[in-house]
């Protein structure tokens, strides 16, 4: 009985020992553990925060039943399956919009497409589309509107947006376009935050000088033929 007892004292206090022998050498550990579980829940957190705010507006002229969509080369905008495609609204018909997401200073190829009440699909005419957001984009920024007309003839230019000779490069005080085309064309400049500057005759050859980025960054996304 009274090694029962003498057992029963001892053994809790060397158990004890060596569990708090085993938790002071795993202490480094263990705060280890736990700065990289906060970084990566961090990381993780930020992610959809990271995401710019896109409004996509194209003018599509449509009959009963018909709806308009938008797909392209990212998820969000259904990985050019017509399925999956965003949806625009009507509600300013003849305009139809939405608002998306899209990783900043990213390139995004899209175009838009009509789904008719049998189904079919009917995808617009001309090249895919390219959007590139503005570098730095801030998360809860006002979002960048795209303004397009649904093409309905081979060569129109994408999204009203000049031909590849049409150039731009910017400042923080210019951006100048230069027109390679060969023949003239009407040109404008769209920034980030959708303003769009004035609409000038640029000769082929020539350059035509609009404003920069500015103190605000807001970059220019697209020469436009208007």
């Amino acid at each position: 009985m009274t090694r029962q007892q003498h057992v029963h004292r001892t053994h809790p206090t060397a158990f004890t020992a060596s569990t708090a022998f085993a938790a002071r050498a795993a202490l480094p550990l263990l705060a280890a553990a736990c700065i990289l579980s906060s970084a990566t829940d961090a990381r993780a957190g930020t992610g959809p925060e990271e995401q710019a705010a896109v409004t996509f507006e194209v003018r599509a002229t449509t009959t009963w039943g018909e709806r308009v969509y938008v797909t392209g080369s990212t998820p969000e905008l259904g990985s050019w399956d017509p399925a999956a495609a965003v949806p625009l609204s009507a509600a300013g018909y003849p305009s139809w919009s939405a608002t998306t997401t899209a990783a900043p200073s990213s390139p995004v190829l899209f175009k838009y497409l009509i789904k008719r009440p049998d189904g079919q699909v009917v995808w617009e005419q001309g090249p895919d589309r390219l959007l590139n957001t503005a570098p730095g984009t801030a998360p809860g920024s006002a979002p960048l509107t795209v303004h397009d007309t649904f093409r309905t003839a081979p060569d129109t230019p994408a999204s009203g947006t000049a031909p590849a000779c049409a150039s731009v490069g910017t400042t923080w005080r210019y951006a100048s376009v230069r027109n390679d085309c060969g023949t003239p064309l009407p040109l404008q400049v769209q920034h980030r935050s959708g303003e769009l500057s004035d609409c000038r005759p640029v000769q082929p050859g020539t350059t035509a000088t609009f404003p920069g980025s500015g103190p605000t960054s807001d970059h220019v996304v697209a020469v436009r033929i208007c």
